[in-house]
């Protein structure tokens, strides 16, 4: 794996193209195949989406799916989870480390989860699928998904108690090898499935992994078969030198300098302590450096963060950056990353990482990008929602008998206000791209019930994401049981520090848990960022608010005929427009007042001035 310590505790990540020279390719040529390696990386997913059996799966579309070359560089990722993706890359490195080339054989299909290998939190397990043609490796196939459990204190193997990896489910290195020779090896699955508390869904979405890395095995082999391997092989490598430049061409644009941020994230399960994430984006010329030094010691509890994390989400920040460019292994070239061992972002081996994509990891991203929109304006945005929201039920469902275990995924953060246009409501956040699921589906395979789903309101939230382009309001949503009693759950993150406006914007609204009471909506108690047991019966209702993103400019820029849309659309309140955008509106005709709003916003910038 390329990792290079350096002075004191530092390490750095980079990688790096060792051909001397680059194989000349017809341009139409290598446009077509590198549209066909991203098209298959896509028909893997759509295949592994139309087997699934549970909703993480089905609707939420928690799995990524990508091709790699021959030399086990990522050529072609599809339209999932960039945050996955990033992290394949690293995992399928060290696999190849630690199995070895002569080790690797036709037919072999080899199944890890281990982030000491660099895999991500335990329920990642990725499946990676060796395609040979006519006898000679091609490249390789797959596909990462989350499961519903992988055993462990808890059930869905994250746990706010945890404190080592060791209480976060079963690991599987990457020597394992789920298929051999093109045969199902049984011992390895009968371990996989006496140590999961749902064997018989999961046996099925695991199998759904293995239909989609035979499917991006079957495609490969077409392509082998239609254009020569030794012109599929060079199409690789002019592929990544391709995406190398365009990566290059980018960051020759940003002023040179240092851009820097910080960041929180709100408790580890074990504290409500904040821990603090520093992230300085060094640009020299073509080449970045993002180095994550001053950041805070591991925690104790389950936030800490292994490389393979980490290089994914600053890999995905950047790509959002390049909506035109080949997300491959050539792209990560120009970018380095440093970290200090021992600390939240490279913690010892051993230490709980439960938490480590759903917060830490966007925490990452969203400092990378922030960086990113200081040295890039017409690119950036304020930063999005601060972390994907888990919240977990589990319990005995009244119409089987059978114990459930429910994954909820419907909270949906804000998107950051852009230089020309808003940020999206209830997004999702530019790393993770999954969809949440559709509540009549979860209420019919779980006994929930939704009370609401929706935007959250100003009202509750004023100016959240104020600006000249305003960032997106959070979801909202009340859940109750049926029938049952469950226990609870729960991971999040900004409930304290809300994410960052850009250029004068306001951040985002903060995340918020109750308990509530279902007759009267009243709140029993206030829960925190992280908990794990809280029983839940049916006359109660658990609600959660989910952060908004942060805005881009000044309020008091945003044209007045916008606030009053706004107003008319119930997106903010009259007295949000008046007293953080400075607009004054008539109640009874929301007609604007045009000499009022421009005297007060010159009294408001005045105060600003001052303060």
């Amino acid at each position: 794996m390329p990792v290079e310590r350096l002075e004191g505790n530092k390490e750095r990540y980079y990688c790096t193209l060792s051909h001397e020279t680059v194989p000349e390719v017809d341009p139409v040529l290598l446009e077509i195949v590198k549209n066909r390696l991203f098209a298959i990386a896509n028909e893997m997913g759509a295949a592994v989406h139309s087997t699934a059996h549970t909703p993480i799966f089905a609707e939420t579309k928690d799995f990524s799916c990508a091709v790699f070359d021959h030399e086990g560089h990522m050529v072609g990722m599809g339209e999932f989870l960039p945050g996955h993706q990033g992290a394949m890359q690293y995992h399928l490195e060290a696999l190849i480390d630690t199995v070895g080339w002569e080790n690797i054989h036709e037919g072999d299909i080899f199944m890890s989860n281990d982030a000491l290998y660099g895999g991500g939190h335990t329920p990642d397990l990725s499946l990676f699928h060796p395609v040979y043609f006519q006898g000679e490796l091609i490249g390789f196939a797959g596909c990462v998904v989350h499961h519903l459990d992988m055993g462990g204190i808890a059930p869905t193997s994250i746990s706010p108690r945890a404190t080592e990896l060791y209480q976060e489910g079963v690991r599987f290195p990457p020597t394992t090898k789920l298929f051999e020779g093109g045969k199902l090896r049984e011992d390895i699955l009968n371990i996989f499935l006496t140590n999961v508390r749902m064997p018989e869904p999961q046996r099925g979405d695991l199998m759904a992994q293995v239909h989609g890395v035979k499917v991006g095995a079957m495609r490969l082999q077409e392509l082998a078969a239609r254009y020569g391997v030794k012109t599929l092989k060079d199409i690789y490598i002019a592929l990544h030198h391709y995406a190398e430049a365009k990566v290059r061409s980018l960051i020759a644009a940003m002023p040179d300098g240092v851009y820097e941020g910080e960041d929180f994230v709100d408790g580890d399960g074990q504290t409500d302590k904040s821990y603090r994430v520093k992230c300085a984006m060094i640009v020299r010329g073509d080449r970045l450096t993002f180095d994550f030094s001053g950041t805070d010691p591991q925690a104790k509890g389950f936030i800490n963060s292994r490389w393979g994390n980490v290089v994914a989400h600053s890999y995905s920040a950047l790509m959002a950056m390049l909506p035109d460019c080949p997300k491959c292994y050539g792209s990560m070239v120009p970018m380095d990353l440093i970290t200090e061992r021992g600390s939240l972002l490279n913690c010892n081996p051993g230490a709980a990482i439960g938490a480590c994509s759903t917060e830490t990891g966007h925490l990452v991203h969203n400092l990378v990008w922030y960086c990113l929109s200081l040295a890039n304006p017409d690119l950036g945005s304020g930063v999005w929602a601060g972390a994907w929201g888990f919240q977990f039920m589990f319990g005995t469902d009244p119409r089987t008998g059978k114990p459930f275990i429910a994954l909820l995924q419907s909270a949906g953060g804000g998107g950051g206000g852009r230089k020309t246009l808003d940020g999206w409501p209830t997004a999702c956040q530019k790393c993770s791209n999954v969809t949440m699921p559709n509540i009549e589906i979860e209420e019919q395979y779980w006994p929930l019930l939704y009370r609401y789903r929706r935007i959250c309101k100003d009202e509750n939230f004023p100016g959240s994401g104020a600006g000249r382009r305003r960032g997106g309001m959070g979801v909202e949503y009340e859940v109750s049981p049926v029938g049952t009693v469950v226990e609870c759950t729960s991971l999040c993150t900004k409930f304290y520090t809300p994410v960052h406006g850009v250029f004068g914007g306001r951040g985002g609204h903060p995340a918020r848990a109750e308990l509530r009471d279902a007759r009267t909506g009243k709140t029993i108690k206030i829960l925190p960022s992280k908990f794990q047991g809280e029983k839940i019966t049916p006359d109660q209702t658990i609600y959660w608010a989910m952060t908004g993103g942060g805005g881009y400019g000044s309020p008091l820029e945003r044209e007045p005929w916008l606030v009053r849309e706004d107003v008319i659309d119930e997106y903010i309140t009259l007295e949000t427009a008046r007293n953080v955008y400075g607009v004054v509106i008539n109640p009874a005709t929301f007609e604007i007042d045009y000499k009022a709003t421009e005297k007060l916003r010159q009294k408001m910038k005045a105060q600003e001035q001052v303060l």
